[in-house]
Formats: C-alpha cells, structure tokens, sequence
C-alpha cells in the first residue's frame, strides 16, 4: 500500500476535529516547502548575480530599436 493510501485510511478514521488537524499540519507543511523553494530561488539568483553589481550595463539608443510603435 502506498504511503497516501495509508494517510487516506488513517485518516479517515479519525473523527472531524482531528481531520481539520490533520489538514491544516498538511496545509503548512506546503506552505513551509513553497517557502523554502522561493529562498532557495531568491538565494540561487543572488548567487548567479553576485559581483555584477558594478558592471557598467549595455547603453542603448533609439538606433537600437528594430521595431517602433507609436
């Protein structure tokens, strides 16, 4: 039996109150991980951009442009 299968069962046994319980650990249990995924992001991104702080970035004219709107 996989492991859903048996949180499915062992939860279902439980009595109502205890089942919101149950969710609402699941529900932060995703909460903590979406966290984490957005620091490592932040953290990643921070670390491929370190040190380009002071390059000087490309200076671009209207020549520049291919296409123009009005």
């Amino acid at each position: 039996m996989e492991t859903v299968d048996r949180i499915y069962q062992e939860v279902k046994a439980l009595p109502e109150p205890l089942q919101r319980e149950v969710l609402e650990f699941v529900e932060r249990l995703v909460l903590k991980l979406r966290q984490e995924d957005c620091d490592w992001s932040e953290l990643s991104l921070q670390t491929a951009l370190r040190g380009l702080e002071n390059e000087p970035g490309p200076e671009y004219s209207e020549g520049d442009f291919k296409e123009k709107w009005r």
